[in-house]
């Protein structure tokens, strides 16, 4: 893995580069978003995978995985393999886990662990795979199984366990393992209904219970019955960190804006006739930077619909909470600069 002071620096640079408004970066991006798969078999009232657009979807090809791997060798430091689908759908996932970390590249993986199977769970312990996050939105099984519609609350529950219970069984320090719940209107998590879940995980290797606000993603969201996000208050400009930062390929290799253009409606190309390096520097995405550091979002359809843009960035303290188990370099770069590393 890239170490500590090689995270810090990346992101740094990607942070001042984007406070300066520069549209031409001198550096690369330091974190990919890749879709391993497009596939999903629920069908969740907050996900435009509920909404009337059907799109083209499938799995991310070993060879495609390797190609973007290789283009990215000497500048990525950490890719999300979790997009719009469920990641355990394709077969060659634990593959592609490995390959990234012999390139010394850490994985994060999303699952919503309907299909992890102790197996699975095994091999993805002993894969490689830096840190695991399973969302769990709606903490009983009345309100998770009406928010994740397709899934049960006990099965889910009970593979969440059993995969705790095999790291723990191999004493393995990664994957480190965040449970997620989004703070929804039918759904709020409050203390009382936090602690009722998380007894479920006692004397368990869970390195983090992390609550999360919703979002748009851009205008997709479908427009139906709650729980649907409601619309960030338009107080302040933050901006938009990603395309300073990151690159999001889709399962077919094409690469998308942001990880908010869902339809992919600003396409910067395909990893089969261009490079990483050639569309990070591209037409489209220098545009973009150019408009976004202007604060002109409105002559952009999806940043114009996206609420991330008025949502604040976490606070130095909240960093400093997050960072807490992320080691030392990570600590002092979150007191210092209110910066959180690989932790996304």
């Amino acid at each position: 893995m890239r170490s500590p002071l090689n995270i810090f620096l990346s992101e740094r640079k990607a942070r001042q580069a984007q406070r300066a408004g520069v549209a031409r970066c001198t550096h690369l991006p330091h974190r990919l978003i890749v879709e391993t798969s497009s596939l999903c078999d629920l069908r969740c009232p907050m996900c435009p995978v509920s909404g009337p657009v059907k799109l083209p979807s499938g799995n991310m090809t070993l060879d495609i995985f390797k190609r973007i791997i290789d283009q990215s060798t000497s500048f990525v430091c950490e890719i999300n393999l979790s997009h719009r689908g469920e990641p355990l759908s394709n077969s060659n996932l634990v593959s592609m886990i490995a390959y990234a970390g012999e390139k010394r590249i850490a994985t994060h993986l999303s699952t919503n662990a309907t299909r992890l199977t102790e197996e699975l769970s095994l091999r993805l312990t002993q894969s490689g795979l830096r840190s695991i996050t399973f969302p769990v939105d709606g903490l009983d099984r009345e309100s998770y199984e009406r928010i994740r519609a397709g899934a049960r609350f006990d099965e889910v529950v009970e593979n969440i366990v059993a995969f705790l219970k095999i790291k723990r069984g191999l004493r393995a320090k990664y994957p480190t393992c965040t449970i997620e719940a989004l703070d929804l209107p039918d759904a709020p998590v409050d203390e009382g209904s936090a602690a009722r879940f998380l007894r479920n995980f006692r004397s368990l290797p869970l390195d983090r219970f992390a609550v999360k606000k919703p979002h748009n993603w851009a205008g997709a969201v479908p427009v139906g019955e709650t729980p649907k996000p409601s619309p960030a208050p338009r107080n302040s400009y933050y901006g938009c960190p990603y395309i300073w930062n990151t690159m999001v390929i889709l399962w077919d290799g094409s690469v998308t804006l942001c990880p908010q253009g869902w339809y992919n409606d600003n396409p910067l190309g395909n990893v089969h006739d261009s490079t990483l390096e050639e569309m990070w520097n591209g037409w489209t995405l220098t545009f973009v930077r150019r408009l976004l550091a202007n604060r002109e979002y409105n002559q952009i359809e999806v940043c114009s619909q996206c609420d991330l843009l008025w949502q604040p960035p976490a606070s130095p303290a909240q960093w400093r909470r997050v960072a807490g188990n992320c080691g030392w370099l990570k600590r002092i770069a979150a007191r210092v600069l209110g910066i959180g590393l690989a932790v996304l």
